[in-house]
């Protein structure tokens, strides 16, 4: 299922950043709607120290956000607009500077999926105020990952003594706490341990 709204950027300056959301109604968003969350280096952890310019005003398609200290141009900052458990925008990622060499004119990013499970798709915004839009990923998958308690790793026959270079057929079975995890891709490491 799509998010219920798109969710662009008008303005990115370290001392504020205008959004616009997509196909919204309803009343002028508000502080508890918008979501941020900021990269500390490790995880993204929530951000609350902003406020809404009260000129322009918000109003139910658009707002600018005004950080209560200015954001450095190192920091990486979440923006999502959640009105109910049902309605909910695009996460957009900010990196106010990235340092793209002539060597490989490429960088790394670290990017916390939203909580809504389905199949996804990278889609790059804005560079330099300019729209980017058409730059996608191959969409993928995202579900609840699956836990060790609901995974099991069975030998075919068991019950009968192995050789040592035999190629063993084994089934894993990776569920999480629905008893399903998304149709998909996984990388399995095993290894056989010697009692």
């Amino acid at each position: 299922m799509a998010n219920t709204y798109t969710l662009t950027t008008t303005k990115v300056l370290l001392t504020a950043v205008s959004i616009v959301v997509g196909s919204r109604t309803g009343d002028a968003l508000t502080v508890s709607q918008i979501k941020m969350q900021k990269f500390n280096g490790t995880i993204f952890e929530d951000f609350s120290a902003f406020t809404l310019a009260s000129a322009p005003a918000a109003t139910e398609t658009t707002a600018k956000i005004i950080p209560t200290a200015a954001f450095l141009d190192t920091d990486l900052v979440t923006i999502q607009i959640n009105d109910s458990d049902t309605s909910y925008s695009d996460k957009l990622l900010l990196d106010f500077a990235e340092d793209y060499d002539d060597t490989d004119y490429d960088a790394d990013y670290k990017y916390e999926l939203p909580t809504q499970l389905g199949t996804y798709t990278m889609k790059l915004n804005k560079v330099n105020g300019d729209d980017f839009s058409s730059v996608s990923s191959p969409p993928f998958n995202v579900g609840n990952k699956p836990l060790p308690a609901n995974c099991s790793i069975t030998i075919a026959k068991d019950y009968l003594v192995k050789y040592t270079e035999e190629i063993l057929d084994l089934t894993v079975v990776l569920n999480n706490a629905d008893d399903s995890v998304p149709t998909g891709n996984y990388e399995v490491s095993i290894g056989a341990i010697l009692s």
